[in-house]
């Protein structure tokens, strides 16, 4: 027996539960809609009630909030993101073997070109340039006095002899400019200007042949290499200025300039390699700094709608137009958003009107009822020409602004009597 009650006693709370919650499935004909008169009694399966048009809901209209569409271009910012390159960058290392006798490497300060950075021990090298010019002087000297004997016409000189005289000067002209380039390589020069990287070598230290010196970056205009997708080709050329800016210098905003588009667009990530230059005579950036860029681009005109008015099925993106009261489904793809605003590719025209809130329970060709169609712009909700929204009278006797109701069953949840039949 205690069982027994126990089982009636679980499924009054379910069915109780259950009232609660969707309202009872019979006896509530007389509920009050909102903003409308009761609905009548005795409805058949398809039929709407007095002053109701037929169709889909059961013959029941839904309560939504409406928008209206606007045709505008739209604007968007193409982004990326770029690295910071010097425009000429040189790795500085060692043709020859030495000690350093002396070091001039101020790191991240500006060096000139050909300004002696290393220099090594070269006692070796000086003494061989002596022993070259005094060779040269030697041959010079041959080469004058058979010049001289020759141009008496004494005979005295034999032609063989001038013309080995004149490859014996010749051969010591050039050990002398072999003994200077020995001796210039004893010092290590900046090959461009720019700033110095940071470098371990220290004075009396032995260096190698192909030992690393430093890094020379110019720095007064850097290179920033990074990748737009296909589409932003017809937005850009060269010469086309876009903005730069680095995380490390909150609030900048830099000026570059495309100085190169590669001719081809990758078949894997469908963008193109871009490379813009920028100004960068106060030092501010330094070669490896993360930048963002991005360029403005204006759409085609296309529909504008809230965002709100968006609904995802298995079919894809959808909104809700209404035509003579009635609800129409619109595939939709997405173009653009901006601040709660949708550019959309669809069949909508301007001053078409949307369903922007309520459309959970819409299906095609259902009954619709709007409150306060304005134009798209979410900030402007409410300010437009449209019917000011519908009130709704609360228990205790005053009206307040009900502009959050989906359908009928929504405004019957929250009025003192039941919820309408759901069924027909």
């Amino acid at each position: 027996m205690g069982h027994f009650l126990r089982t009636c006693l679980a499924i009054a709370a379910l069915l109780g539960a259950y009232a609660f919650a969707f309202g009872l499935p019979f006896g509530n004909e007389g509920a009050q809609l909102p903003d409308t008169q009761a609905a009548p009694t005795g409805r058949g399966p398809g039929r709407g009630g007095a002053g109701r048009p037929g169709g889909g809901g059961g013959g029941r209209e839904t309560v939504a909030v409406l928008e209206i569409v606007e045709v505008t271009p739209y604007s968007q910012r193409i982004t990326a993101l770029g690295t910071a390159q010097s425009r000429a960058s040189v790795a500085l290392v060692a043709e020859v073997s030495g000690r350093i006798t002396a070091l001039s490497l101020p790191a991240d300060r500006q060096v000139a070109e050909g300004a002696a950075l290393v220099t090594l021990d070269s006692e070796r090298e000086a003494a061989e340039l002596r022993i070259a010019e005094a060779e040269l002087a030697r041959t010079t000297d041959a080469l004058d006095r058979y010049e001289t004997l020759a141009a008496s016409n004494s005979g005295a000189v034999q032609a063989s002899a001038l013309s080995e005289a004149r490859a014996a000067q010749q051969t010591a002209q050039a050990r002398l400019e072999l003994a200077r380039i020995a001796l210039d390589e004893r010092v290590i020069r900046a090959p461009i200007s720019g700033r110095a990287s940071l470098s371990d070598l220290s004075v009396g230290q032995s260096l190698s042949s192909d030992d690393a010196v430093t890094t020379i970056d110019d720095t007064a205009r850097l290179v920033v290499s990074f990748e737009l997708p296909e589409k932003a080709l017809d937005l850009l050329d060269i010469g086309t200025t876009i903005e730069a800016r680095a995380p490390a210098r909150p609030g900048e905003v830099y000026v570059a300039r495309i100085s190169a588009i590669d001719s081809r667009v990758d078949p894997v990530t469908r963008g193109v390699a871009l490379r813009a230059e920028i100004d960068n005579a106060k030092g501010d950036l330094r070669p490896g700094t993360a930048l963002h860029l991005s360029v403005a681009a204006e759409g085609e005109a296309l529909p504008v709608v809230p965002e709100t008015a968006l609904g995802y099925t298995a079919q894809g993106i959808r909104v809700w137009e209404v035509e003579d009261g009635l609800a129409r489904e619109r595939s939709v793809l997405i173009r653009a958003r901006q601040d709660g605003r949708v550019w959309v590719e669809a069949d909508l025209q301007t001053g078409a009107t949307v369903v922007a809130d309520g459309a959970t329970r819409l299906r095609e060709g259902a009954a619709v009822t709007g409150l306060g169609a304005t134009a798209a712009d979410p900030t402007r909700r409410g300010e437009g020409d449209g019917p000011a929204p519908t009130t709704r009278r609360t228990p205790d006797g005053q009206d307040i602004a009900d502009e959050t109701v989906d359908s009928p069953n929504d405004a019957a949840r929250s009025a003192p009597s039941p919820r309408p039949e759901g069924r027909g």
